[in-house]
């Protein structure tokens, strides 16, 4: 009960106060929770990392929400539908064809093939240049990504899911233009 109310105070600091040191202390206190939760359906620390992030960040935005329940039971379902989500993008990561330049070279069809490259390259053009630099190294100098992740001083999935992310723009901004 007196873990309890420690947590509602801190709550209350967080949200009538945007106190991010009661929201730092709340998250130290709640930090192995979403760990274990994490590490448990993940089995990999590099994605137990990421939900761990990704939790705390949903944690700050929604934490409006919460009714007043036991916040530790709230913070790990949070957790655990987290984890659930990036298996699930890491599933369909790993199982996708990309929309490349390998995938498009290997098409016969010569003049599909070039008005694609040529779209491919407009929408590289319109990306952050960070962006457009981890798509260099990754398709065009074939780079792999613990190596990107070195030389941009972030963590390889880091640099798979921003990847990942700008993937699915350059694919929507294809759709459109066609």
């Amino acid at each position: 009960m007196a873990n309890d109310n420690i947590d509602i105070h801190l709550i209350e600091r967080i949200l009538h106060h945007d106190d991010t040191k009661a929201f730092e202390q709340l998250l130290m206190r709640h930090r192995s929770a979403v760990w274990n939760t994490a590490l448990a359906i993940t089995h990999d620390t590099d994605l137990a990392a990421e939900v761990l992030q990704e939790t705390f960040i949903k944690l700050w935005k929604r934490l409006d929400t919460w009714r007043g329940e036991n916040i530790k039971a709230w913070i790990t379902i949070i957790a655990n539908h987290t984890a659930i989500d990036i298996l699930e993008k890491e599933k369909r990561r790993n199982q996708e064809p990309l929309n490349n330049y390998d995938s498009i070279e290997e098409r016969n069809d010569q003049p599909e093939k070039e008005q694609q490259l040529q779209q491919l390259e407009k929408a590289i053009l319109t990306l952050s240049e960070q962006d457009q630099q981890i798509i260099d190294l990754f398709y065009r100098q074939k780079i792999p990504l613990k190596q990107i992740a070195q030389l941009l001083q972030q963590t390889p999935n880091n640099i798979a899911v921003k990847l990942h992310h700008i993937r699915e723009r350059l694919k929507k901004r294809m759709q459109y233009e066609r």
